[in-house]
């Protein structure tokens, strides 16, 4: 069949739209019996978009706005499933290598002075290497910031590797634990600092050339 326009004009108390929507319709059902439905804006322009808003008129408060480059929610996205919920990013890219980005999260708020959207935090997932066909190394960085740029503070490799680019804290009473088993722990309980073997000597090491091991 011919392709038509479909205009429905049917105002009622529970929809306010304005007497120059192009379409609105009241009521619920469902749209499309198709494989895919398609809401297109064909305008040409850099600043074009698709709003989508739930309650009052066309222009107000749209919930969700697609524009050519980025889509903007403007409320809460929730992904449920019964196998739990997923969030996929990916690179379109063939030739994955060295630290590529995967995917990113930025964290970003209001400045106080000029309103514009300022990241303080992020999470992004990388190439760790080269990647080939069933071979995919992958890292993680966990990036804070006070000012300027955002830096690096947690790396968790391809070997599982942690490196922290600053102090690691733990509170009184709290376990550093190396081994399988816990064997070798080591804490501070606000008092006193005690270190504790489980397992086998205890041996303390001294490498370098011509140094001592001082206690003090």
């Amino acid at each position: 069949k011919a392709a038509t326009t479909f205009i429905a004009d049917a105002v009622d108390t529970g929809n306010p739209s304005a007497a120059a929507d192009n379409l609105r319709v009241s009521g619920y059902g469902v749209m499309g019996n198709r494989g895919a439905v398609y809401l297109t804006n064909a305008s040409t322009s850099s600043t074009a978009v698709v709003q989508i808003g739930v309650g009052g008129t066309h222009a107000a408060a749209p919930k969700l706005t697609i524009a050519p480059t980025v889509s903007t929610f403007a409320t809460s996205v929730i992904s449920q499933q019964t196998g739990g919920g997923q969030l996929h990013l990916r690179r379109d890219d063939t030739s994955i290598s060295g630290t590529n980005t995967l995917g990113s999260i930025l964290f970003a708020g209001d400045d106080p002075t000029d309103g514009t959207f300022n990241n303080g935090s992020a999470i992004l997932g990388k190439a760790d290497g080269s990647w080939s066909s069933g071979v995919y190394p992958g890292r993680l960085e966990l990036q804070t910031k006070t000012t300027g740029t955002l830096i690096t503070a947690l790396t968790l490799d391809k070997d599982q590797n942690a490196t922290f680019a600053g102090d690691v804290y733990l509170a009184d009473s709290k376990y550093i634990k190396l081994g399988t088993g816990g064997d070798f722990e080591m804490h501070h309980n606000g008092v006193d600092t005690i270190i504790g073997n489980q397992t086998g000597d205890l041996k303390i090491r001294q490498f370098a050339n011509d140094k001592d091991i001082i206690f003090e």
